[in-house]
């Protein structure tokens, strides 16, 4: 009875209605029928006559043709929702929907970049979604970049997000690779830095302060020399040889002091929490543009990828869009 009066509601007084009484309901304890329909329309500044709400055959035809989709689509429960095609059941938390909507975003951008009218946008990504025709657009989940060490201008077309431990073998293996991408790509390429120390790898928290302080004191030049310096030593992150790297690039002795506290934990917890927001598990963890690419892959495998994004990043640009807001906009945000 509720779905008959609510649909009665929105012919006689509009979809804004609805959507204001409906904002209303979701306050409220009180279970649907006629009266409490009234009054959450009053509430929401709607004088509702009563009567329009009953003996409505539009209405009750156009809940029985609702309900009827449902069947045809499969809906089997409540909530469900399409977001442009694509199935989302049950209860989601909203930081669940953001990444989905998120996720949705990025597709149509990438299809606008690609030439799609916009007019088109939803048809094209409901017959992908809905019924799998057409062109599978990329999925994307990208990390904030905040004030992690950069390497590469702020304008470069192509984010590579790493989420990485100084003592793990694989991420020590990858190191050659990222800089022949580097060497190929020049200032179309940046990469970005993010601390996932393994709990199996007791010198990697320590590594890690000893890098983040020499971001803080010396800036992003700073990072990449201890980072490299990290890496070749990996054999060895004792105190001791801490120290030594710490030194050698231009850090005082005290700079122990921080390691030996884990004063930096805070920025290392932070960057944990982000890996595990955008699914980031092991070490090396990689995010092109918002691609995912897992492990300590070989450099067809980057350059397949970062290729592909250039070629969207270009059309963006060719599109009108400033370079240093393309990896914003692949990511569907304003």
């Amino acid at each position: 009875h509720a779905a008959q009066s609510t649909a009665a509601l929105t012919r006689e007084y509009g979809s804004s209605a609805f959507w204001r009484v409906l904002e209303e309901w979701a306050h409220s304890p009180d279970a649907p029928n006629d009266a409490s329909l009234v009054r959450w329309a009053g509430d929401a500044g709607i004088r509702v006559d009563p009567a329009k709400l009953t003996g409505d055959s539009i209405a009750e035809k156009q809940v029985a043709e609702d309900r009827a989709l449902g069947i045809r689509f499969g809906v089997r429960s409540t909530p469900t929702l399409y977001l442009n095609g694509a199935l989302i059941e049950g209860f989601h938390s909203r930081g669940e929907l953001h990444r989905a909507i998120q996720s949705e975003l990025s597709a149509t951008r990438s299809l606008v970049a690609a030439g799609v009218e916009p007019n088109a946008l939803y048809s094209t990504r409901v017959k992908k979604n809905l019924i799998d025709v057409g062109e599978a657009i990329p999925q994307r989940v990208c990390p904030a970049l905040l004030d992690a060490p950069v390497l590469g201008k702020s304008d470069a077309l192509v984010t590579i997000v790493e989420f990485s431990d100084f003592e793990c073998a694989y991420c020590e293996k990858v190191q050659p690779t990222l800089k022949q991408l580097r060497a190929r790509y020049g200032d179309d390429l940046r990469l970005v830095w993010k601390h996932l120390p393994l709990g199996v790898h007791e010198r990697a928290r320590p590594a890690a302060t000893l890098a983040i302080e020499a971001q803080k004191q010396l800036g992003d030049a700073g990072f990449w020399k201890v980072h490299d310096a990290l890496f070749a030593n990996q054999a060895d992150l004792s105190d001791a040889a801490l120290l030594k790297i710490g030194t050698d690039a231009g850090l005082p002795a005290t700079v122990m002091e921080a390691v030996r506290g884990d004063t930096r934990r805070p920025r290392v917890e932070a960057d944990i929490r982000e890996a595990d927001r955008v699914g980031a598990k092991g070490t090396p963890t990689f995010y092109v543009n918002g691609r995912l690419l897992e492990g300590a892959q070989p450099l067809a495998k980057f350059d397949e990828l970062v290729s592909a994004e250039l070629k969207v990043a270009r059309r963006l640009v060719s599109g009108g869009t400033p370079r240093q807001e393309v990896y914003d906009t692949v990511c569907g945000r304003p």
